[in-house]
């Protein structure tokens, strides 16, 4: 749901002339995790019941939640600043390879084995995201924009075996999520000028709308979704939580067909492709490859 929304709102938050596009994404990713982190510290005070309670399974706390925003916030400022040096295609089939690095990765531990059904699912999973992306392998160069987008790709990785880690099992709780939210936004803070955080001049005579759009992405696509990510992927292994991300493109064409109609309503500059054969075949492969891994893990227990 961010995506639409903060493609319209994000340069109405910084007053810099001349502004790079580094410095316009780092400045409002800045302003929405700086909102999240205050709400959710209010949040943490009110309803946490060891807010008091320094232990050293606090500080373990801490410390995940340290690595989940160094992890977490540091990908996505590579791939914002890649996005500048490469397309949008390349950029997104290259994020979404932690479909193959993290099934690979639990291949090597031996936490997972590759199994007939396991093959095909990742083989629908790489295929769909291909297709999705509009990726062209033949025309790809490694050059500054890809190179941070792999490094991306990676730190994304990296965030999602933390939750899957049998070391923080059981500290992805409130006190961890508040200082990843923390991280987010602190990492920011060397691309911009925070002196220049302001409404936008053309914005400043109706300012509601732009304002409600931020809430909108600080309530529902910050606090809610990176909570529920903390809480609940470490009940689930880190590959089928690959699997279940890959499906935010889905997602992603679900909530353009009800936003960007909105956005260009209420005067936003936007356009949107409607998806072809190759996006259809994509999200289909993607259906199919979370069906199969699903389908494994469920038998086994259905047949005993």
């Amino acid at each position: 749901m961010s995506f639409p929304i903060v493609k319209a709102i994000r340069g109405q938050f910084y007053c810099g002339l001349g502004a790079t596009e580094l410095e316009l994404s780092s400045s409002f990713v800045f302003l929405r995790f700086t909102i999240a982190s205050s709400l959710f510290g209010l949040f943490f005070y009110f309803f946490s019941k060891d807010k008091r309670n320094i232990s050293p399974k606090s500080f373990r706390e801490i410390y995940l939640g340290l690595l989940l925003g160094l992890t977490g916030g540091f990908g996505i400022l590579l791939q914002t600043d890649g996005l500048a040096y490469t397309d949008p295609g390349t950029s997104a089939f290259l994020t979404q390879l932690t479909c193959v690095l993290v099934p690979l990765v639990a291949i090597f531990q031996k936490k997972k084995k590759l199994t007939f059904l396991f093959f095909i699912a990742l083989l629908l999973g790489v295929g769909g995201v291909y297709l999705l992306s509009g990726f062209d392998l033949f025309q790809m160069k490694m050059g500054r924009g890809e190179a941070e987008t792999l490094l991306a790709a990676l730190l994304f990785t990296l965030q999602i075996l933390l939750l899957e880690s049998q070391r923080f099992q059981k500290h992805t709780t409130l006190r961890s999520t508040w200082t990843m939210f923390i991280v987010f936004a602190l990492i920011n803070v060397p691309f911009f000028k925070i002196s220049k955080l302001c409404l936008n001049p053309l914005v400043r005579q109706s300012p509601f709308l732009p304002l409600s759009l931020l809430v909108v992405v600080v309530l529902f696509c910050s606090l809610l979704t990176f909570g529920l990510m903390n809480l609940w992927q470490s009940k689930i292994s880190a590959t089928e939580a690959t699997f279940i991300y890959s499906l935010e493109a889905v997602f992603a064409l679900c909530f353009n067909f009800l936003w960007i109609p909105l956005l260009v309503f209420w005067g936003y500059s936007m356009s949107f492709e409607k998806p072809g054969l190759s996006f259809s075949m994509g999200a289909f492969m993607l259906i199919a490859a979370n069906f199969f891994l699903f389908y494994e893990a469920l038998r086994k227990p259905l047949q005993n």
